[in-house]
């Protein structure tokens, strides 16, 4: 059907040609069924399971019971159809979002726009410091997601070193001498303690001294 229906064509799809599935209508899965097809969706990304057509498929079958197999018995096709009717869609996956939607973080960006507001109205110029982070395994693949947290998938320790980038700028440019690129000792959580904040402390002072 799509690009995510065009990987399904190794050797699970060979055997499940050798027994075909049975005709399923959407239309004919009621609300409940939908909802235990969603919370198994979560319960994959509780597992930090990569959620496609075909792993979706094994979770529903090879788990029977009034949470999976006996629930959905149609193929690749109807589910297809199915989880864009219950409100999923195939796109990009990134642990970033987890992060963003926190409680304390969305808290602090509502602050922060407050006093921004207040000092723009003021005719203030500002000088902007962005800071993020890179994985050498940052390639993000896709995924089927409701667009809500618990379908934001965690970062594994397994991704490799993370590569800290900060650069400092405003309405005319970025600041020369503001810009900083270093390798963090942790490869998740918090990384502003030890040698990374005398680093970014660094950082922090050099717009300052550089303005006029």
């Amino acid at each position: 059907i799509l690009e995510e229906q065009s990987r399904g064509s190794g050797d699970s799809s060979k055997k499940r040609k050798q027994k075909p599935t049975p005709r399923v209508s959407v239309e004919a899965i009621d609300d409940f069924d939908r909802g235990v097809i969603r919370r198994a969706i979560y319960e994959m990304y509780d597992r930090n399971e990569h959620v496609t057509l075909d792993t979706l498929l094994d979770v529903l079958r090879v788990n029977p019971g009034p949470n999976t197999a006996s629930i959905f018995q149609g193929g690749r096709t109807t589910l297809y159809k199915l989880l864009h009717d219950i409100g999923f869609s195939w796109q990009k996956t990134s642990g970033r979002k987890v992060r963003m939607e926190d409680v304390n973080v969305a808290a602090k960006r509502k602050a922060f726009l407050r006093e921004y507001r207040k000092l723009a109205a003021e005719n203030n110029n500002f000088v902007f410091l962005v800071e993020t982070w890179i994985f050498p395994k940052d390639i993000v693949p896709k995924s089927w997601k409701d667009g809500t947290k618990k379908t934001c998938k965690r970062r594994s320790p397994g991704d490799g070193k993370r590569f800290i980038v900060l650069h400092a700028g405003g309405g005319e440019g970025f600041m020369e001498g503001a810009s900083l690129l270093f390798a963090s000792g942790k490869s998740n959580g918090d990384y502003h303690g030890g040698d990374e904040r005398r680093q970014l402390r660094d950082v922090d002072e050099r717009p300052t001294a550089s303005l006029p």
